[in-house]
């Protein structure tokens, strides 16, 4: 996939049901929804965050529903959607999202919008567990790629290892 030379803007969508997050959501605190750990400061060489501040500053951070959000993408705009994934098999290690917080149906109009933004001519990059039932949802109308990775999400150090995921791309 060749992109323009630059993208006219990025659009990640932080994917919750609903018009209220507080609401809908009950691991909404206003930050992440993935646990701190234990560490007290992580900070990597590559990281670089007077570059990321300059580029947030240029960004609006929307929080809501996704489907409104999606719908605001234009032509040449890429979406980076990372839904909570779905639990149907145990081996994904997000075993604590479940169906009341980002349901099948919220799955499927999720799809439905990357689909719709799609033929807009936005740039779709999508992750999902790498389940049946997620491959089905997409490969018919985007690119599905399995990929592995380690593990490091889980408090336990037994609950970690090689698992895949699915990279969903609109091209």
């Amino acid at each position: 996939m060749q992109f323009q030379r630059t993208v006219r803007s990025a659009l990640t969508v932080c994917l919750t049901p609903g018009d209220n997050p507080k609401q809908n959501w009950p691991l909404f605190k206003a930050a992440f929804n993935i646990p701190k750990g234990t560490k007290e400061k992580v900070i990597l060489e590559t990281d670089n965050f007077r570059r990321v501040s300059l580029a947030l500053a240029r960004a609006a951070l929307v929080s809501g529903d996704f489907e409104p959000i999606i719908q605001r993408a234009q032509e040449g705009d890429l979406i980076f959607a990372d839904p909570p994934y779905v639990t149907s098999h145990s081996n994904n290690g997000f075993l604590k999202y479940n169906e009341k917080l980002f349901s099948w149906d919220d799955q499927v109009r999720l799809r439905d919008c990357l689909f719709e933004a799609k033929e807009k001519g936005v740039h779709v990059l999508a992750t999902n567990a790498d389940s049946p039932p997620i491959r089905k949802l997409y490969d018919e109308v985007f690119s599905v790629q399995s990929v592995t990775r380690y593990s490091v999400i889980a408090a336990g150090p037994d609950k970690r290892g090689i698992t895949s995921e699915l990279i969903i791309t609109s091209w």
